[in-house]
């Protein structure tokens, strides 16, 4: 039986060529033409294995190279794709070129040769955000990114030509995947290098890239670093092992105690620091859905998500002072670090007492009440709402937290800071922790 394996280059497609051939297949396998002459993984595999493979060099993009590679196979096995989620968000273009019009070429192709047998390998990316768990083929299709839509594209094409021209077509659709030759940036890999770094091992590795370490009084997992020019150099930090938040920054979490399993709307997260460490405080579980203004900082989000390895957490550009019916009482905690005067953070942004005048501060403070008034009915009985500052106006912090109570009386206040710089560690920084009156989703007190 003569096979042709797409993306044979890469990490699965590697794998399943090794195995083809030990299986006593004849295999054809598409790689992706470079002036190289690379062929990615497969140039890893033994001498043994790669005489009996023969190397195909093309593009999925071009239908004249995708019908040749068809030509004279009973069976295809479809991996080539750009799998990249971060990637997408910026070039969608070439995602809409590989996923969708490489899937067409090679159904195309299959039908016109008469193919016995295609397989298109999709991604559980297609469902998005589990609406319940565990998924099944009932799931809706969730485009929640460039990528994943392409995908759900590519998975309709695939559906569309075994219903109308009965081409016999299997989606095959794998969810996390890991093993050797995996891109160190894949969720589990990430996961797993995040697990393994412990403290002292991300110490180790920080000293040895010259930065000074020391550990926090206050927080047990915290460091303090310095001496370093730039993160992006720092290869620990490049692997996703740790992420940088000032020392009272990080208090919000752990005031917020999230439980496994929880729900967590951050109203105005860039650049994702106190979500990132929500969801890794959630173990992996619940959700976390991280929400900014602008597309710009969305964008930063994600790339500091991506760097995370974290699968719980998403994303999302939407105006906190707008109210989302769609999330009416369905947080556990909702996080509002909201747009202040700055004050705590003159030592990192001397210019702010240049520019911040008594009347910016007075409209700030409507603002807060504003998004405040809107992210409480995000809050579900029993449930939590953390509302922070980096600023030492009281105006903006126990006065805001006053007028809530006044507004609000389902919520009840359980404790308040005001931390100066030089005395608590960190930037002048408010955090006020309140609690919404009801149960909790198990129906128990919260």
């Amino acid at each position: 039986m003569r096979v042709l394996v797409t993306g044979a280059d890469g990490f699965i497609g590697s794998h399943l060529t090794e195995e083809l051939v030990k299986k006593g297949y004849q295999v054809r396998a598409f790689v992706y033409y470079n002036s190289f002459n690379n062929w990615g993984w497969l140039d890893t595999l033994p001498e043994n294995i790669m005489k009996d493979v023969e190397i195909f060099q093309g593009d999925i993009r071009d239908p004249n190279g995708v019908e040749e590679a068809v030509k004279g196979v009973d069976a295809i096995f479809h991996l080539a794709a750009l799998i990249a989620i971060p990637f997408s968000y910026h070039s969608p273009d070439t995602y809409v070129d590989t996923n969708i019009k490489g899937t067409l070429n090679i159904l195309q192709a299959a039908r016109k040769q008469h193919t016995d047998r295609v397989l298109v390998t999709s991604t559980s990316e297609v469902y998005g955000t589990a609406q319940y768990v565990p998924i099944d083929e009932k799931h809706p299709f969730q485009g929640q990114s460039p990528y994943s839509a392409t995908k759900i594209g590519a998975d309709r094409l695939a559906e569309s030509f075994y219903r109308s021209f009965q081409l016999p077509v299997t989606i095959v659709r794998p969810f996390n995947t890991y093993g050797p030759r995996q891109s160190a940036r894949a969720v589990i890999p990430a996961i797993i290098s995040q697990l393994l770094a412990g403290k002292e091992e991300i110490k180790r590795s920080l000293e040895s890239e010259g930065v000074s370490v020391a550990e926090d009084r206050e927080i047990p997992y915290a460091l303090h670093i310095k001496g370093y020019d730039y993160l992006s150099k720092l290869g620990s930090f490049r692997k996703g092992y740790f992420y940088v938040q000032d020392i009272s920054s990080m208090e919000v979490a752990e005031w917020a105690k999230p439980q496994i399993g929880d729900v967590v709307i951050d109203v105005c997260a860039a650049p994702g620091g106190k979500a990132i460490h929500m969801a890794e405080k959630l173990e992996g579980s619940g959700r976390v859905i991280a929400r900014d203004l602008t597309e710009h900082k969305v964008g930063i989000m994600r790339e500091n998500i991506a760097r995370s390895g974290l699968p719980n957490i998403e994303a999302q550009q939407w105006d906190a002072s707008v109210y989302d019916e769609t999330v009416e009482g369905a947080a556990d905690i909702v996080l509002a670090d909201l747009p202040c005067s700055g004050l705590g953070v003159l030592g990192r942004k001397t210019d702010l007492k240049y520019r911040m005048t008594p009347a910016m501060q007075n409209d700030l403070v409507k603002l807060q009440r504003d998004i405040l008034g809107t992210v409480r009915a995000y809050v579900k009985p029993g449930g939590k709402l953390v509302y922070s500052t980096c600023t030492v106006n009281k105006k903006e912090n126990e006065e805001n937290a006053r007028w809530f109570l006044k507004e609000y009386p389902e919520f009840t206040l359980l404790k308040e800071q005001q931390r100066f710089p030089g005395r608590n560690g960190g930037d002048g920084f408010y955090i006020a922790l309140f609690q919404k009156r009801g149960t909790c989703g198990n129906g128990l007190p919260q």
